[in-house]
């Protein structure tokens, strides 16, 4: 099983961290965008560890 990092930059304060997208949980939406295929697109809301402001980071998937 590999990591998948992604950065994220905080609109606040400009804050910029790296995180791993199975350290995120459960995404408070996913957008399916092709059936065939199983392309969707997942968004998380994160919480900056600088300022405390909520970003949304949208993480594009495909299942098996």
């Amino acid at each position: 099983m590999s990591a998948t990092m992604i950065e994220i930059k905080c609109p606040r304060c400009g804050h910029t961290w790296r995180v791993d997208v199975a350290a995120l949980g459960k995404p408070d939406q996913v957008i399916y965008k092709d059936a065939p295929r199983r392309n969707r697109v997942e968004t998380y809301r994160v919480r900056c560890p600088n300022c405390g402001a909520y970003a949304l980071v949208d993480v594009e998937a495909q299942e098996e």
